[in-house]
């Protein structure tokens, strides 16, 4: 029984020596986190001048007039189904500036109202 405790204390040891020993982590670069934060975006209502899908590009009507951005993945889809003169609502990715438009991320066609609906019948 000695003959086994003292080769696997000395095998415990050497574990406790080389975990000691081992380089310690580095920080976490700066630069990598900040390109994980989610980008900043805005909404805003506007009306489709045109949906261009092969190109992934819409152009919409600004007060400045015209503008034209890129469609991201998860608005592909809804691009798809707009056409010129749309309502729609964009989510945009900003740019350089809050008001500019990086990358158009989702499109929300906004509903045409409701029709009056037939009123209930009285009991």
């Amino acid at each position: 029984m000695k003959k086994l405790a003292l080769p696997l204390a000395l095998v415990f040891a050497t574990g406790a020596l080389a975990a000691a020993q081992a380089p310690a982590p580095k920080p976490a670069d700066t630069t990598a986190t900040e390109a994980r934060k989610p980008a900043k975006t805005h909404k805003f209502d506007t009306e489709i001048v045109s949906a261009d899908v092969e190109k992934k590009m819409v152009t919409y009507k600004t007060p400045a007039g015209d503008k034209s951005a890129p469609v991201g993945p998860l608005a592909m889809y809804r691009l798809k189904k707009v056409k010129a003169g749309d309502k729609v609502t964009l989510t945009c990715k900003d740019g350089a500036t809050p008001e500019e438009c990086a990358e158009v991320s989702f499109i929300k066609v906004a509903e045409p109202p409701a029709a009056a609906s037939p009123a209930a019948p009285k009991s």
